[in-house]
């Protein structure tokens, strides 16, 4: 392999490393391989934490580490490879005060009802302030502009909508 040396560099347990690189090019083997050196630097395996994206990936990280494991069945549920959003969930669970939330959060695979109902209040929230609270343009204090103080062009961009979209 021509990245044969950045791979090694990658597997040293000294150093961190972000690793990209397109679907099949070996990240996970890389990864996998990475976490098993770890887990031989540390007393505990739960002291190595690897974060994914995605639930497939973690699935697929967590069943190659474990292939590669004599002790595999008793450590299996020690291993902390898991989704980013898991992990944020984990933190919240162990801080509940500190994060308050009113429920622990749970994990949406699709989100994007989610953002655009926050977009929606945004616009909202936008759309219901005074006009006395319209942003001022950035060139009212310049010399030579023409635009009364409350700029024009603000007011004009206070209602706000998606396009191609109906927001309900």
């Amino acid at each position: 392999m021509k990245d044969a040396a950045q791979r090694e560099r990658a597997l040293d347990v000294t150093r961190s490393f972000i690793v990209q690189a397109p679907a099949g090019s070996g990240k996970t083997d890389l990864l996998v391989r990475r976490f098993l050196k770890l887990l031989t630097t540390v007393k505990k395996p739960e002291e190595i934490l690897a974060i994914t994206f995605t639930k497939k990936a973690a699935a697929e990280m967590r069943k190659r580490v474990l292939k590669e494991l004599p002790n595999a069945a008793e450590i299996a549920h020690r291993l902390r490879i898991q989704t980013i959003d898991a992990f944020c969930a984990a933190l919240t669970r162990q801080v509940p005060v500190l994060a308050r939330f009113g429920a622990q959060p749970e994990i949406i695979e699709d989100a994007r009802p989610l953002y655009k109902e926050a977009a929606a209040r945004v616009f909202e929230d936008l759309n219901k302030s005074p006009p006395s609270s319209s942003p001022r343009c950035s060139r009212a204090a310049t010399a030579g502009c023409a635009r009364p103080a409350p700029c024009r062009r603000a007011q004009n961009s206070r209602r706000l909508s998606f396009p191609n979209e109906r927001v309900s």
